[in-house]
């Protein structure tokens, strides 16, 4: 007859027992098996997330792992966008490109392991927080008389933000002028700017545009990309 005997720190060892029986009595004898110390498999260890890149409305995102005593029970990885199962990847995968963010909209990132049926997933990774900006309205630019010679002054009302949000506030207007970057003005509670542009050659054709930018807020939500919107004259002198 064998019997299996499991202690509570995980001891395994098998024991074999037989009986003889003689005319008189009857003697039990017993053979224990060498011990056997146990760990059983617990579900992997939540993947850590962190964002590589990040675009106008794209995040390239990144998970790292920690090793598994049994790899081969690793199936793949499970997206979770703002708490709903998502994409699935293969377990050579350690990467993703989060595409078509909508403006204005907040998306929590987290990254499951999945497993066979011998151990449980492990549990979702640490979120990370993405929020895609609402694009400010352009600044409604005109040209304004100019003071000195060879020179054009443009001028503009304050953008106004499209939400009470830290990330909504402009925080700069920066000037382009043939599609090179020419200067920038930080908002301030003016009621009104202007820029002026010197040394023109006259009778040259100037394309001017300004850029309002919103706050870069990386470390308050997460991540966050600068968004801008453009207003573009033709400045003649």
């Amino acid at each position: 007859m064998l019997k299996t005997t499991k202690t509570q720190n995980l001891l395994i060892s098998v024991n074999a027992v037989y009986k003889l029986v003689g005319a008189n009595e009857i003697r039990e004898y017993v053979r224990s098996s060498k011990k056997l110390f146990y760990t059983p498999l617990g579900p992997p260890h939540s993947p850590k997330l962190r964002v590589n890149s990040v675009d106008e409305q794209t995040a390239m995102i990144e998970w790292i792992t920690e090793s598994y005593p049994r790899p081969d029970f690793v199936t793949g990885y499970r997206l979770i966008v703002n708490s709903e199962l998502g994409q699935l990847f293969q377990k050579d995968i350690n990467q993703f490109l989060l595409k078509d963010m909508q403006p204005g909209k907040q998306y929590s990132i987290q990254i499951a392991t999945l497993t066979n049926s011998v151990v449980p997933q492990s549990k979702p990774s640490n979120p990370i927080t993405l929020v895609c900006p609402l694009r400010p309205t352009q600044p409604l630019i005109s040209q304004l008389p100019s003071v000195r010679p060879n020179s054009a002054t443009i001028g503009w009302k304050p953008v106004e933000p499209k939400s009470n949000q830290k990330f909504d506030r402009i925080v700069s207007y920066k000037i382009m002028v043939n599609k090179k970057f020419h200067g920038e003005i930080f908002s301030t509670n003016s009621s009104s700017y202007s820029y002026m542009i010197c040394d023109l050659v006259e009778g040259k054709f100037y394309d001017v545009e300004v850029y309002s930018f919103f706050n870069d807020l990386g470390s308050f939500l997460g991540l966050l990309n600068n968004s801008e919107s453009i207003s573009k004259p033709i400045v003649k002198h």
